[in-house]
């Protein structure tokens, strides 16, 4: 059986919370995540939203769409994702939370701001993971950057993850401090990034401060995250923020699972039937 990572892998994993690996990606999972991504530019979700500029490039988002999740389910159990994870985390049990995938066209479009994942997740724990892949070759001056080590530190706070909410914060707690202005101090901290192929993982901690990936002119990329947690996970004190618009309730079409944990008990199980295991 193939080995994914290097010690020095598992020892950054460890220490930085991000790792960036070669080569991990087979032809059938790409030709999974090409079908998958195509589905959601056509079944856009409750969480979506799309921008198209004057010039015609066009910014296209989508999260936790309901209806998407047994098909990424699939996609998240083809087998390098659970031997990377396995690598990383020791070996043990692995389920999938959701997707969100990304798809710019026709030109240039703004970076993503910079913020950590788990804000807008009521997860805890170390085994946690973002699986971060573009179908195409993304250079490094367009490429996600990360803070390795930074999933250690304080949690800020974020804003609205829908555009036409501006720049309202995300949580009204005073205990949440607010994002530094990074982009503006980039010189105090240890921003890295790594050009990758479309067969290319970047996993990293979702508490670690990321940001980035600009698309430059005449680039179109198209990109998936996939989410998954350990057994270690337990469920956070914050609530959804408003960032959801998706349902808790089961009868609900736009229901999906990660809606129900927010109701659960602060510090017990992330656990409910409807995650897809690995």
């Amino acid at each position: 059986m193939r080995g994914y990572t290097t010690e020095q892998q598992r020892r950054s994993w460890r220490e930085d919370g991000v790792v960036c690996i070669r080569d991990a990606l087979t032809d059938e999972t790409l030709r999974m995540a090409r079908e998958a991504i195509e589905w959601s530019a056509r079944h856009a979700g409750p969480n979506s939203y799309r921008q198209v500029s004057e010039s015609g490039a066009e910014n296209f988002q989508d999260r936790a769409n309901p209806a998407a999740l047994s098909r990424y389910g699939v996609l998240a159990k083809q087998p390098e994702f659970k031997a990377v994870l396995d690598e990383l985390w020791g070996v043990g049990d692995v389920w999938f939370i959701f997707e969100q995938v990304f798809i710019r066209r026709n030109g240039a479009s703004p970076p993503t701001q910079w913020h950590q994942d788990t804000l807008y997740m009521p997860t805890r724990g170390d085994r946690l993971a973002t699986v971060w892949f573009c179908l195409g070759d993304i250079p490094r001056n367009s490429a996600l950057e990360v803070i390795p080590g930074s999933h250690r530190g304080p949690l800020y706070n974020g804003i609205k993850a829908h555009p036409d909410e501006g720049t309202v914060p995300l949580f009204d707690r005073a205990d949440i401090p607010p994002l530094p202005d990074i982009e503006a101090e980039r010189e105090k901290w240890p921003i890295t990034s790594w050009a990758t192929g479309p067969r290319d993982l970047l996993i990293f901690h979702p508490s670690i401060l990321h940001g980035g990936g600009q698309n430059r002119e005449n680039v179109s990329r198209q990109t998936v995250t996939l989410r998954f947690f350990g057994e270690d996970t337990v469920v956070s004190d914050l609530d959804d923020g408003g960032v959801y618009r998706c349902s808790a309730d089961e009868g609900d079409p736009a229901y999906h699972p990660v809606m129900a944990m927010y109701r659960q008990p602060t510090g017990s199980p992330f656990q409910h039937p409807h995650f897809p295991k690995l």
